[in-house]
């Protein structure tokens, strides 16, 4: 049954109240209580472990009691429990407890997602310039290589999660983060490019060329859309369940990455008609990601307050 480990350090003054949000949560279970063992001025320690679809109504309490200004609140998740109270809780809640999206925890991690950092930045230069190999060779492995290398659903990621939790901030950092990434990968692979081609490993006029295992970088269709829909709602579903492996899926499926090696590619060797597809490609990919992406979490985020209001007024039964 999945369960999160909630710590929280209070003034004496606010103990009370944590105890009673606790109480009324609906959901906790192993409450423990300490007095005056914390150094500081949060000096007492609370503490349960919480049946997942509660914790954001609770995190949201604790949140309007000043605890992220005057204490702290720590959240973990417990792989494994045995305890009779533990299943009565899970009994009450009812199911879905591998569905329940904790929101503060998701607007954590995509402010996390969301940060601009050298490592970023190298990596979308790597991908981009292993996708140009891929295009002048034809070569699909190294363009597949180059989806998985590429950081830019993490961006992308908190720019879904952003816009339907109206977090404009975060929505403009995770946005500048993304045009950044794509700007300076689009620039190095342009110079990688024209190394390249002076070393005579990359011909001229390369996406002139036929090619007919990588030509549909820079072919957009209509399947371009429904792939990108698909893979940003997979990579929403995926961002609030922690499903690695399925947003590995979503990476290799949109052609993001490999549409902006071709854009460089087309800077450094002329303006063709391929360029021009390939910043169509681009352009369809992310906006697809974004909104589908966003979607997904509005539909979701509405779940949870319905949910909550459906919930309004249970407590969990005395044991």
């Amino acid at each position: 049954m999945p369960l999160l480990h909630v710590r929280v350090l209070c003034p004496p003054e606010l103990t009370g109240e944590v105890l009673e949000a606790f109480g009324a949560s609906g959901g906790a279970v192993h409450l423990a209580r300490q007095d005056g063992v914390a150094l500081g001025p949060a000096e007492d320690v609370i503490s349960c472990d919480l049946v997942r679809q509660r914790a954001d109504d609770l995190l949201a309490h604790l949140r309007t009691l000043g605890l992220a200004e005057r204490g702290a609140v720590l959240v973990a998740p417990v792989e494994a429990v045995m305890s009779p109270w533990a299943e009565q809780a899970e009994r009450f809640v009812g199911s879905g407890a591998a569905d329940a999206v904790v929101w503060d925890d998701l607007v954590r991690t995509a402010t996390v997602a969301a940060e601009n950092s050298r490592a970023y930045l190298a990596f979308m230069a790597i991908a981009m310039m292993v996708a140009a190999c891929g295009i002048e060779l034809d070569n699909p492995i190294l363009i597949v290589g180059s989806m998985v290398l590429g950081p830019d659903y993490a961006p992308l990621s908190a720019l879904a999660v952003a816009l339907p939790m109206r977090r404009w901030r975060l929505a403009g950092r995770a946005l500048a983060t993304l045009l950044i990434g794509f700007a300076v990968g689009i620039a190095l692979t342009a110079v990688f490019g024209w190394i390249m081609r002076a070393a005579d490993l990359f011909e001229p006029g390369t996406l002139n060329k036929p090619h007919p295992n990588t030509g549909f970088i820079w072919r957009p269709d209509a399947f371009s859309f429904v792939v990108s829909w698909l893979g940003g709602a997979a990579m929403a579903l995926s961002f609030t369940t922690s499903q690695v492996t399925a947003l590995v899926g979503v990476v290799i499926s949109v052609t993001t990455i490999p549409a902006a090696a071709a854009v460089a590619l087309n800077v450094d060797d002329g303006f063709y008609a391929a360029g021009r597809g390939a910043i169509q490609q681009l352009g369809i990919n992310l906006a697809g990601i974004v909104l589908a992406g966003s979607l997904v979490l509005l539909t979701l985020r509405l779940k949870t307050l319905w949910d909550r209001r459906a919930a309004a007024g249970k407590a969990v039964p005395r044991s």
